[in-house]
């Protein structure tokens, strides 16, 4: 994880996250409540929860998706309800 000086653009190290496997992608869901990565050699998909005051990660659940997922893509429902309701 890096920091952003917003006058400059410079990063700066924060820290670093355990992923999944030979991380491919990942997608932030439009409440920037969560961020998804695919691992590419390790079949599956790992959830994180992004802290809203440090914007930290905090791994919550990996999931199997298959062979090489390569893409991840954060779709709305057709009722525009959240899943969890």
């Amino acid at each position: 994880m890096f920091a952003v000086d917003e006058r400059t653009g410079l990063l700066t190290f924060v820290a670093s996250v355990p992923t999944v496997t030979q991380p491919r992608a990942f997608s932030i869901d439009p409440s920037d409540r969560f961020l998804i990565c695919s691992g590419q050699l390790s079949n599956s998909v790992r959830i994180y929860e992004i802290d809203p005051k440090s914007d930290r990660l905090t791994a919550l659940q990996d999931y199997p998706v298959g062979t090489n997922p390569t893409w991840v893509e954060i779709l709305a429902t057709a009722s525009g309800r959240k899943a969890s309701e």
